[in-house]
């Protein structure tokens, strides 16, 4: 076939213009089953830009933005532009390879123009194949990630659609690495499925990467002018997020049509950042989306001074140190406001028991804290160091000696299969109400992990942890106790002015100077702490 100089024009504007391409060649089937030109959306501009040049990209993205469309818009291209190019779709399943990948393509060249059709004939058509005529070389393959059935290609362009679906990630992109060329151009692209290996992947530091998360807030579409109904808990998830009025109506309206009324489901399908699209599809047990990524750090962190007239309480809980086991964690709430919780100080770490429990002493002394320790197994050092310091403020309960009338103090909180759902149930209410800021990072990383198993019980996903969690439920729970402290906090003598209105500012009542006991003011300290001078004496 005999080209015309206008002919010729497209071809080499088409060539190295790919949305024009699209604009002006592919068709693809819109949402009301229309044939429409393949017009580029805000998330496929952003993923054009992105893909161009690199080949590495792991894509995560909401539902129904054109993402794996343009994809094999791209391929497609390749395929042929670049003769001898061999493209290969891996799918998580049979059908949606020949439901939702293979007509992509095939539509792309079946609604050419027939002059390039002809320019460019096909050898061979079906639902897994592609092949154009040998003497342009290029063939395009659609296959499952279960089957062995990528095995011996040679692929230069490899897309990997929802590949956190798949049954076996890591053999399956392990075994297509090692038959792509290093030159391939190698596209991941899904949305999230839970903290599986998809998860690990996107916070891998590792640079061969390029990371893109297109999310539907970007998309012109996503907007609706009326909510069939607005749910709160759509709400409340789209606090921390500046949506439109419009926005949030559609958001409401697919929770209902598309996510089934399924919160979880609305998160992983429909995210607005990467972390609510994880972190939210396991059956997560706090409802709060906290944006970190990465593994917890060690150490401690203190966030503020000790300050006279608040209330502390320090939830801990003990590991044995072992390494690549649990972790010991602490963390100091200022409790003197249940209702605005503040995180003063928190430490996380792999540290015997001992040595741990001698920090934990000095630590609830500096804030002269009530201390809320789990008794169970390793936490009873604990309990021993505290006992053994004198320190006067430990989380008991009262146990009535059989036969006896006698009630004795068991110190520290049993952790058992009835007390762990109260526990955990206080802290999620103090999360839900943001009666506490959350602000420790090892905390919002273990948040994000906790989740519902199989039997319906809180625990930290697969490869996490949740030490810190504990320690934070601990002290919420624990502050049933926080009078004790509290009563003494208040029965420090104020020194000045300043003292007196934060005295006053504090316990509600008026300054007077014979309801204080110089001695035991004395013996604080001037700033209401000081406690080894109070235990020494």
């Amino acid at each position: 076939m005999r080209l015309t100089p206008e002919r010729i024009s497209l071809l080499q504007r088409w060539r190295s213009d790919k949305v024009a391409f699209a604009a002006e060649v592919l068709k693809v089937r819109n949402e009301k089953a229309k044939i429409v030109p393949l017009v580029p959306n805000e998330n496929q501009v952003e993923l054009n830009e992105a893909i161009s040049g690199r080949l590495k990209t792991y894509v995560l993205k909401s539902r129904k933005i054109g993402a794996s469309t343009w994809v094999a818009a791209d391929f497609f291209h390749e395929a042929l532009f670049v003769p001898g190019t061999e493209v290969m779709v891996v799918a998580h399943s049979e059908d949606a390879v020949k439901t939702n990948i293979s007509p992509i393509y095939h539509r792309f060249y079946n609604y050419m123009p027939e002059w390039l059709k002809e320019m460019v004939p096909l050898r061979k058509q079906n639902d897994h194949l592609l092949e154009f005529d040998p003497k342009h070389g290029s063939r395009i393959s659609f296959r499952t990630s279960g089957t062995e059935g990528f095995r011996g290609g040679t692929p230069n362009c490899l897309h990997c659609s929802e590949f956190a679906f798949w049954p076996d990630p890591v053999t399956t992109i392990a075994s297509l690495f090692s038959s792509a060329p290093d030159d391939a151009r190698v596209i991941l692209e899904t949305t999230a499925n839970g903290l599986n290996y998809a998860y690990g992947l996107w916070n891998d530091e590792d640079p061969v990467w390029e990371k893109v998360f297109l999310p539907w807030t970007e998309d012109r579409r996503c907007v609706a002018k009326f909510a069939a109904k607005k749910y709160e808990e759509v709400v409340q998830a789209a606090s921390d997020y500046d949506l439109t009025p419009q926005q949030l109506n559609w958001w409401n309206n697919v929770y209902k049509t598309k996510a089934a009324g399924n919160l979880r489901k609305l998160f992983q399908e429909f995210p607005i950042t990467p972390s609510m699209a994880f972190v939210s599809t396991g059956g997560r047990y706090f409802h709060s989306v906290f944006s970190v990524s990465g593994e917890p750090k060690e150490g401690y962190i203190r966030y503020s001074e000790p300050e006279k007239y608040r209330v502390y309480i320090m939830g801990i809980d003990t590991a044995g140190g072992n390494e690549g086991g649990d972790y010991s964690a602490f963390v100091v709430l200022d409790a003197t406001d249940m209702t605005k919780m503040r995180t003063v100080a928190s430490y996380y770490g792999r540290v015997s028991e001992r040595p741990f429990a001698k920090m934990v002493v000095k630590e609830v002394q500096l804030w002269r804290a009530l201390a809320v320790p789990e008794r169970n197994t390793t936490g009873v050092v604990v309990v021993e160091e505290l006992r053994d310091a004198l320190w006067p403020y430990i989380y008991h309960d009262l146990d009535k000696t059989d036969d006896e009338n006698v009630w004795t103090r068991k110190y520290g909180l049993q952790t058992t299969v009835k007390s762990r759902p109260l526990m955990l149930s206080k802290l999620r209410e103090a999360v839900f109400e943001s009666w506490i800021d959350c602000r420790d990072q090892r905390f919002q990383i273990e948040a994000n992990a906790f989740a519902f198993n199989g039997a319906g019980r809180p625990e930290a996903m697969p490869g996490h942890h949740d030490d810190m969690v504990m320690a934070h439920a601990l002290a919420v729970y624990g502050a049933s106790q926080r009078q004790m402290v509290a009563d003494d906090v208040m029965s420090v003598r104020p020194r000045g002015g300043r003292e007196i209105i934060e005295y006053e500012k504090k316990s509600g009542k008026l300054f007077r100077p014979e309801d204080f006991d110089d001695s035991a003011s004395s013996a604080w300290g001037d700033r209401g702490f000081g406690v080894e001078s109070l235990l020494a004496g």
